[in-house]
């Protein structure tokens, strides 16, 4: 069965479930799937990923409908996209937009640039995508009332485990694959000068031969230690109460780790009927299993996820400017690891502060996180950090599209 045939079925079978009616998913599918080209669903392209070398849809959507544990994921965002490609297919240039889509690399990014000029446009603004700029083009033209503006979107491609540097979530990862089933391993590395490349394999290396160790004599820990380098490992399975947790009542735990970790990744089992209900699920519901700690030099590559906003501002900003014009300009970014960033007002003051208040043209930054929600949808969520007055966003509209997010657009 191809993935565009599997994905109809579970649609079909699921309708109830997913809150959706048969002609609904006829014509947005059909939208969807003829847009991006059967031949991207059928004959996907596969990557390798980088330790594991193991084999993966590249194309994000494509791979949503491949992942049995990710479909129903896939079924709705497959909806969602042919909902957005339905409102803006008389746009002079949503073919742009399109060829964006089923690039794997741009899809993301794309799919945040229509979603928020669909909600621009259900909000009461004239949309124009792709509008020409002095750096070629932009995302969003809009005008609301009096005003126009200029939006540029894109997705931060990195998780939060991102921060702690690529070479260790990609260890990580490959650790958490390497684990028998119904074992809980606590993973530890300490050095004290940089890691060579060459050291980077062998302690993958190294780690491989320690789990098939342990997993043969059922030892309880085992070390190794080459070139000022500490590896070692502890079998935690049957340990309780978890060794890196206090306790404090029924749901309240302190952060995972030792006080002077420099990083630690934990994977952790949640119980829940269907991947949009993990929102919604109690911390005391989850489950931690392995744990990879690290004590070192560079185990921190980004100190803080502010600073990839930092690095990107400027020359995305640059992509909004007009000659001789006196449009608001807007940055939308989104960033996974962002939920509750709207809530907190410290964290907002930073970014106005820190990043924003150093552009006199924004008009906000837009700081969106897309999240699943217990009815089998997704929402963005994510604060406005507002720019200087003259070019500020008016507040009707910022209302007007916090009531549209919580609106079922699929109905």
């Amino acid at each position: 069965m191809s993935i565009r045939d599997k994905a109809m079925a579970y649609a079909y079978n699921n309708a109830s479930k997913l809150g959706l009616d048969f002609s609904m998913i006829d014509i947005l599918s059909d939208i969807a799937f003829c847009a991006l080209g059967l031949d991207l669903f059928d004959k996907p392209f596969f990557c390798k990923t980088p330790i594991t070398r193991e084999l993966e849809i590249a194309h994000p959507l494509v791979n949503a409908l491949h992942v049995d544990n990710s479909i129903d994921f896939g079924v709705v965002e497959l909806l969602e996209l042919g909902l957005y490609l339905k409102e803006f297919s008389s746009d002079s240039n949503i073919h742009i937009c399109i060829n964006n889509l089923k690039n794997a690399k741009q899809y993301e990014s794309t799919l945040l640039q229509l979603a928020f000029a669909y909600r621009l446009k259900i909000a009461g603004c004239k949309i124009l995508l792709e509008p020409q700029t002095l750096r070629g083009r932009s995302d969003i033209l809009f005008t609301y009332e009096t005003g126009q503006y200029i939006a540029e979107c894109y997705r931060i491609n990195r998780s939060f485990l991102d921060f702690v540097g690529d070479f260790y979530i990609k260890l990580f990862k490959a650790l958490m694959n390497y684990v028998p089933e119904g074992k809980k391993y606590y993973f530890k590395i300490r050095f004290q000068e940089h890691l060579s490349p060459e050291n980077k394999v062998k302690i993958l290396q190294k780690f491989k031969k320690m789990i098939s160790k342990i997993s043969k004599d059922e030892s309880i820990s085992m070390e190794d230690e080459f070139e000022n380098i500490y590896i070692g490992i502890e079998d935690i399975t049957n340990v309780f109460p978890d060794p890196h947790f206090e306790v404090r009542g029924i749901d309240a735990v302190r952060r995972m780790g030792y006080a002077d970790a420099d990083a630690c990744l934990c994977k952790t089992s949640v119980y829940a009927s269907s991947a949009f209900s993990v929102s919604e699920i109690p911390s005391s519901a989850s489950t931690r299993m392995s744990r990879l700690f690290i004590w070192g030099k560079d185990a921190m590559e980004l100190s803080s996820p502010l600073r990839i906003l930092e690095s990107k501002i400027n020359n995305k900003l640059k992509q909004t400017k007009v000659e001789d014009t006196t449009d608001g300009r807007l940055l939308v970014v989104e960033m996974p690891f962002t939920r509750g960033f709207k809530k907190n007002n410290n964290k907002i003051l930073e970014i106005q502060n820190r990043i924003v208040r150093l552009y006199k043209s924004i008009s906000a930054l837009v700081i969106l996180a897309r999240l699943p929600s217990s009815n089998h949808r997704f929402f963005y969520e994510g604060p406005f950090v507002m720019g200087y007055s003259e070019h500020a966003l008016p507040e009707k509209l910022i209302r007007r599209l916090s009531e549209i997010e919580k609106v079922d657009i699929l109905k």
